[in-house]
């Protein structure tokens, strides 16, 4: 019965070191491309504004629009984490409780003064 345990022991401490290995492999080739998907990325969008040039023949409003929006993207590749979390923070954020303003009994009119006032018109 001990033999068992410890060899069911032995058997879950070397998957979760092949699957903790596993994990870290993937992570490490991902920040690895991600320098690869930037340059990628900045190409594509080079690409996308000289497209966008040729096809309009030359119409400058087109080439800014596309120049634009291929700076948003890019900005966007390099710059999403940052996004994320701006996004989260301001998902994630408590809301300021809304308040009905209090007025001070002394600016309130007296009921019959008001009723007065009423009453003459005024």
């Amino acid at each position: 019965m001990d033999m068992q345990l410890a060899y069911d022991t032995t058997v879950h401490a070397a998957a979760v070191l092949a699957a903790d290995g596993i994990l870290d492999t993937i992570s490490e080739k991902a920040t690895e491309a991600q320098g690869v998907l930037r340059v990628i990325a900045s190409v594509a969008s080079i690409g996308f504004v000289i497209y966008q040039a040729i096809s309009s023949r030359g119409a400058m409003a087109r080439i800014l629009i596309s120049g634009l929006a291929a700076g948003v993207f890019v900005w966007i590749v390099f710059n999403v984490t940052e996004l994320s979390d701006r996004v989260d923070n301001e998902v994630n954020a408590a809301g300021v409780a809304a308040t009905a303003p209090q007025l001070q009994p002394s600016a309130l009119p007296a009921p019959q003064a008001a009723t007065a006032q009423l009453a003459r018109g005024v």
